[in-house]
Formats: C-alpha cells, sequence, structure tokens
C-alpha cells in the first residue's frame, strides 16, 4: 500500500514537471516508457509480482536519478541547473525509500530473486546514464593521446575497448535478468531476459542519435546481442547438463 502511495505520487509531480523540463532540454518521456516496460516485466514474474509497485518506482527513480545525470554543462546557478539537482534529489529519494520498503518486506524465499531484480535495475539506470554524453570516446581518445598513442591507435584501442565493453556489460545484463526470471519462476527465462536486455540495447542506440557527440548504431545492437546470447547459453549450461 506505502509503494503504491509512492508510486501513484510520483507518477503524478513526473506529469507536472514533465512539460518544464521539456523545455529545458531535459524530456522525461523516455523514463517513463522503459518504467512502463521494466514493471511490466518485474510483473511477470511469480516471486517479484507481490514487490512489483516497489521494484518499478526503484527502477524509475534511479533510472531517472541518472538520466537527469547524464545531461551536460548545467550550471547550478541557472534556472535549469536547479531543476536537474531537484528533479535527481527527487528521483533518488524514491529509489531509496522505494528499496527500503521492498527489502523490509521481502521474505526469504524472495531475496534472491529481488537480489537480481535490483541488478537488472542498476544495468538499466546505468545504460540511462552512459547512453548521454557522459558516455561518449573523447575523453578516453584525450587520455590515450596524452599517453603518447598516435591518433590512429589511439582511435583502434578506443573501438576495441568500447565494444568488449558492450559485449562484456550486456552479457553480464542478460545473466542477471535470467538468474532473475529463473529463480522467480517464469517458465521461459531466456526468451524473457533477451527481451528484456536488448529492449535497453535499442533503447540505447536510439537515445544516442539525439545526443550531439555521440552515434547510434545498429552494429552496437548487434554487438550487444552476440554478447546477450553468449552468456546467456554459458549461464544456461548448468541447466542443460542437469536436464540431460
Amino acid at each position: 500500500m506505502k509503494s503504491a502511495l509512492i508510486f501513484t505520487l510520483f507518477f503524478v509531480l513526473l506529469g507536472a514537471l514533465a512539460l518544464p523540463y521539456q523545455t529545458m532540454g531535459m524530456p522525461l518521456w523516455p523514463v517513463v516508457i522503459m518504467t512502463i516496460f521494466a514493471s511490466t516485466w518485474f510483473g511477470r514474474i511469480e516471486r517479484l509480482r507481490p514487490y512489483q509497485i516497489g521494484l518499478s518506482a526503484m527502477y524509475l527513480g534511479l533510472f531517472g536519478a541518472l538520466w537527469l545525470k547524464s545531461f551536460p554543462s548545467l550550471s547550478i546557478t541557472a534556472a535549469r541547473g536547479w531543476a536537474w539537482l531537484f528533479g535527481m534529489f527527487i528521483f533518488a529519494s524514491v529509489a531509496a525509500l522505494a528499496g527500503l520498503i521492498v527489502f523490509l518486506k521481502a521474505d526469504r524465499d524472495s531475496r534472491g530473486t529481488l537480489v537480481g531484480a535490483l541488478s537488472c535495475i542498476f544495468c538499466g539506470a546505468m545504460i540511462a546514464l552512459l547512453s548521454g554524453s557522459a558516455g561518449g570516446a573523447a575523453p578516453f581518445i584525450q587520455f590515450l593521446l596524452s599517453q603518447g598513442l598516435a591518433i590512429n591507435w589511439a582511435e583502434l584501442v578506443n573501438i576495441t575497448f568500447r565494444k568488449s565493453v558492450h559485449l562484456g556489460f550486456y552479457g553480464f545484463f542478460a545473466v542477471m535478468a535470467f538468474r532473475t526470471a529463473r529463480l522467480g519462476g517464469l517458465r521461459q527465462p531466456i526468451v524473457a531476459s533477451l527481451i528484456f536486455v536488448m529492449a535497453h540495447s535499442v533503447f540505447d542506440e536510439v537515445r544516442q542519435w539525439g545526443v550531439p557527440d555521440r552515434t547510434g548504431s545498429p552494429f552496437d545492437v548487434l554487438i550487444d546481442l552476440i554478447g546477450v546470447l553468449a552468456f546467456l547459453a554459458w549461464a544456461n549450461k548448468p541447466y542443460r547438463v542437469r536436464r540431460a
């Protein structure tokens, strides 16, 4: 009941702030869309169903806070700078309070599934942050150049590193989603985790098309998919052996 009240009040606040934030160049509608998607996914998992509202509020709060954090160069003396800080504070507060309520209510049998869900929420929030300017290549290339690498080598190292991170991060995300779905009693944990993680991958690349110093790429989605499938095959191997 408390979680439902918090979630409802926060959506009312989010609706009231949506237009002002839109005019300041910080649209909140992607936060709402991804939260609804994540909430639907949590609701499909039997052991997470009693905690769906609380987990959705955690996702909304953490995703929203890091989404706002991803917008660069916002002076705290400007009006939108204060709106930026206020929004991050509200989002983060909701995430912390919802998390506290969920884990205080959690029974022992559900805690493993909830830890997995929390890992998924954290991964989703990191995508909200790094899909913006904060995840751009320029700082890393500048660092490599400062270490004496030639520009062509710096770009090669940057590309290799970033694509490896794509493989590893989305693979880890997929394993966490798979374990959450399996522990939660979902019948098709591989399909569920694949859909959940790849939706975030597509969101990541689509969002980058609207960021000045970023470029969304279908090739990155393909790399993410390869990482997801490889890690899911590894995660599911013990269960296949056991069934055999």
